[in-house]
Formats: C-alpha cells, sequence, structure tokens
C-alpha cells in the first residue's frame, strides 16, 4: 500500500506523520517532533539540521509521499464569490479578483490557492490564501537542505480542513455545523464545519507561546543586563601621577541582531520553552488572560458567520487546561477536546 509521510513546519521546529494506506483505509506508522536553537544564526538552517535528525528514525523510504506543510499565521485570507466552479478557470482570474483584496501586498510576491466552501449559494465561494513566496521558499529550501523533495507543498490550514473533513456528525443534530478550534504554538485556527464540506475558517493570532510572553521578560531580569562601567575623567594633574594619559578606551563592537524568528513569527515569545514549561510557570492571572482573549476571538470569528450556529466546538492541537470550559461559559456550546476514534 501507499505510505505517505507529511511534515508539518513551525517556526519553533517540526512535526510529522507517517502514515500507510489510503484515506479510507490507514495504519499510523511513527510519528514525532523537534525544535531548534533559536540562538543559531540562520534558523532555516537549524531546522534542516533538526528534521533531517528526527526522521533518522522513521523508517523512510525512497518511494514515500511526502507532503510539506507551513503555519498559516503570515497568510492573508480571504473570502471570494465567482459565478463559476471551474478550477483552471478559477485560477486563471484568482489573483486578478484578490489583488485588490490585498492592497498592502505586491500581488506578484505572493501565491494564491483556495478552499471551495460549501454553502447554500449559487456562485462558487472561496477561501483563498495569499502566502508569500519567501515563505515559502524557506520552506523549500528547509526540506531540500533536510534531503527531501516533496511534490506537494501546502498551509496547515488546508491539511486541518481536510482533517476536519473525517470528523462525524453530531449525533443528536446530524445537519448542523461543528466548530474546530485547532491551538499552535504562535496561531490558533478556527474552521466551521458542514457534513458536506467546509463552511468557513478564520485565522487568530493566539497561539499558546502567547502564555509565556512574560516569561521571556522575567528571564531577561533574572540574567540581568551587563553593567555599564562610569566615565571616568582624571585631571592634568592625576595623569601626571599615574605617569602620563590613561590609554584610550576602545568602544565596544555592537552586539550583533539577534536572528528573526522563521514565517514571520513574534521575536518576543519564548522560543526555548516547552509546552509543559510555560504552563507550569505561566502566572494564573497571564493564563485568564488568554483564555478570555481566545474565546473573544472564537466568538467573534463564529458571529462573522451571520448564519445558523454550530451545535458543538472540537479542541484541537496543544492541550491548554480551561480552554473547554472557558469557551463553554463564554459561548454556550459543548466544548470538549476531539478524540480520533483510531487507526482508519
Amino acid at each position: 500500500m501507499a505510505r505517505s509521510l507529511g511534515i508539518h513546519l513551525r517556526p519553533d521546529g517540526f512535526s510529522y506523520v507517517l502514515l500507510d494506506g489510503s484515506a479510507r483505509k490507514w495504519s499510523l506508522l511513527g510519528r514525532g517532533e523537534g525544535g531548534l536553537d533559536p540562538d543559531e544564526a540562520d534558523p532555516a538552517a537549524a531546522l534542516a539540521a533538526s528534521l533531517e535528525q528526527g526522521l533518522k528514525g522513521a523508517g523512510l523510504r525512497r518511494n514515500d509521499q511526502v507532503v510539506l506543510t507551513l503555519p498559516s499565521n503570515d497568510a492573508v485570507l480571504r473570502e471570494l464569490s465567482l459565478p463559476f466552479s471551474d478550477r483552471d478557470k478559477i485560477h486563471q482570474v484568482l489573483k486578478f479578483e484578490v489583488e485588490s483584496d490585498l492592497y498592502h501586498l505586491d500581488i506578484d510576491e505572493v501565491v494564491c490557492d483556495y478552499l471551495e466552501l460549501a454553502d447554500d449559494r449559487a456562485t462558487a465561494t472561496l477561501l483563498v490564501a495569499a502566502q508569500p513566496k519567501s515563505r515559502i521558499g524557506v520552506a523549500l529550501e528547509v526540506a531540500q537542505e533536510a534531503g527531501l523533495d516533496p511534490p506537494v507543498l501546502d498551509l496547515d490550514l488546508g491539511a486541518l480542513a481536510v482533517a476536519v473533513g473525517t470528523i462525524p456528525p453530531d449525533p443528536e443534530q446530524p445537519e448542523a455545523l461543528q466548530a474546530s478550534l485547532y491551538v499552535d504554538s504562535f496561531a490558533s485556527l478556527l474552521l466551521v464545519h458542514a457534513p458536506e464540506g467546509l463552511r468557513a475558517a478564520r485565522k487568530i493570532p493566539l497561539g499558546w507561546r502567547e502564555l509565556g510572553r512574560g516569561l521571556v521578560e522575567e528571564a531577561a531580569a533574572a540574567a540581568g543586563e551587563p553593567e555599564t562601567a562610569a566615565l571616568e575623567v582624571q585631571t592634568a594633574d592625576e595623569e601626571a601621577a599615574a605617569g602620563g594619559p590613561a590609554a584610550p578606551v576602545e568602544a565596544e563592537e555592537p552586539a550583533e541582531e539577534a536572528p528573526r524568528p522563521l514565517f514571520g513569527a513574534d521575536a518576543g515569545l519564548p522560543l526555548r520553552l516547552g509546552l509543559d514549561e510555560v504552563l507550569d510557570r505561566c502566572p494564573d492571572e497571564a493564563r485568564a488572560s488568554f483564555l478570555r482573549r481566545l474565546s473573544a476571538e472564537v466568538r467573534r470569528g463564529l458571529a462573522a458567520l451571520g448564519g445558523p450556529t454550530v451545535s458543538r466546538i472540537h479542541l484541537l492541537g496543544a492541550d491548554v487546561p480551561g480552554l473547554a470550559e472557558a469557551l463553554q461559559q463564554r459561548l454556550g456550546f459543548p466544548t470538549a477536546r476531539f478524540e480520533p476514534a483510531g487507526e482508519g
């Protein structure tokens, strides 16, 4: 049977899963994840080295199908309606139609693709994603340096849209909409789906690393700033007593600028800390603030649908304690982590 390797690149590392089979029947062969040293001068090279090392024990074969996904936190999402649904025609006009919504970007410096949304309109409704070519270039560079040549490159949003399509309908309301909230390290994705397909998607610029923003400042304060020596001015008599003028003090070279995180991630968030450590050290008030902000963003995203409400919310990605309770209290919908049934 066919084997597929899915790799998700992130600003702080990667995760992968190796499957055998098809979408209908599959088995899990392996999975894993890894990080990178945020102090490396070349983060892309560091991520590639970490990925190559992490895949050594995965049992890959030369003919495995490789699918590479990169984060959506730097992508621009827009909804677009067209009077036709032919894919070739859509690709011919996609950039032209969406250019007016990307006024802050050079249309020639982005790659656009789309997902067709399932709704009751007579026209085709598309969710268009515009990703800077520079980010795509970094992802391909990482893959190449890790010894991979992926024929398929996607956003994690696209991969997640396929994944939520496997979530069974609500047994109590089979035709109802459901929502899935995927919490990643730098951003979260909210997807609303119906039995017939994806209805809407929103990107929320809040990931679990936001819980550690204050921890970065605490670490810097604990380390202490290097003390600046007081400037001493000697008089002529003091210079003579000291045997002549003091030797000039050489000016220190300016410190090298810290490398920027990959894929446009916020440099103020902690890259060194894992989820468990962030959760352990995060103050209660910071966690409460994060839960309030994320709940408000989810509420805003669902309200933008302007139609039927969802029957329940599934939580995916990072397991942040208290999130299910906060969402259920704020929105009134049953909310719980989604647990896959197992192998297909």
